[in-house]
């Protein structure tokens, strides 16, 4: 019985494990088009990338590769939802 609830105990920590979420987010994105549509701002949480984008494929490209090399921990689910672009304020 030990044997079992130790085996599940630990494929459960294993399936929850989500430090790689926004590499893999960044790495499923693809290609952004080449063109510019004005200066983007996407932020999530308290990170913010601003970048002359196509729709918002590059600024979100950015974003995700700072979020992959902090190592966020948050999952993919939870980054798509938080994920905000806008374009960018007038400087």
């Amino acid at each position: 019985m030990r044997v079992v609830l130790w085996v599940l105990f630990f494929s459960m920590g294993c399936q929850e494990k989500t430090e790689d979420d926004a590499c893999a987010l960044l790495a499923d994105f693809g290609d952004c088009p080449a063109c510019d549509d004005g200066r983007v701002t996407c932020s999530y949480g308290e990170i913010r990338v601003t970048e002359y984008s196509c729709a918002d494929c590059q600024a979100t490209v950015g974003l995700l590769g700072q979020l992959c090399d902090g190592g966020a921990p948050d999952s993919a689910t939870e980054i798509q939802d938080g994920l905000v672009c806008e374009p960018a304020e007038e400087e």
